[in-house]
């Protein structure tokens, strides 16, 4: 939790320079809609918050991007199904927020994202 809502002000700040991260972490989200399975819609939210990561452009950072798939996959051996239309919302929720350079209620939406993933396990 720590790594990924301290990149926040970072890719808010990078978004409004480069905006195809908007365009690739819109395009990783809506994709929840059109996953069969478990274990494709862990791929694909593993998929977001690796670029969430990455579009900080803090390097370093991404040497910890390794802990998400530690995470990921305990999350899929811990439960049995997801509901894809919440994961559209709450990742689209995250990025409206990110380009409205909201970070701090993009925090509060991340934190929240991941406490409710985290319960889960």
């Amino acid at each position: 939790m720590v790594i990924e809502t301290g990149v926040l002000p970072h890719v808010a700040r990078r978004m409004t320079e480069d905006p195809s991260i908007e365009t690739r972490l819109r395009s990783i989200a809506v994709k929840f809609d059109s996953v069969k399975n478990l274990k494709a819609s862990l791929s694909n939210d593993m998929d977001f918050h690796r670029t969430l990561i990455e579009s900080s452009g803090l390097q370093p950072i991404l040497a910890f991007g390794d802990l998400l798939e530690v995470f990921f996959q305990r999350f899929r051996e811990a439960i049995g199904k997801v509901d894809r239309s919440v994961g559209v919302e709450n990742h689209l929720r995250l990025v409206d927020l990110l380009v409205a350079g909201n970070v701090d209620a993009a925090t509060a939406e991340l934190r929240e994202h991941i406490e409710d993933n985290r319960t889960r396990l």
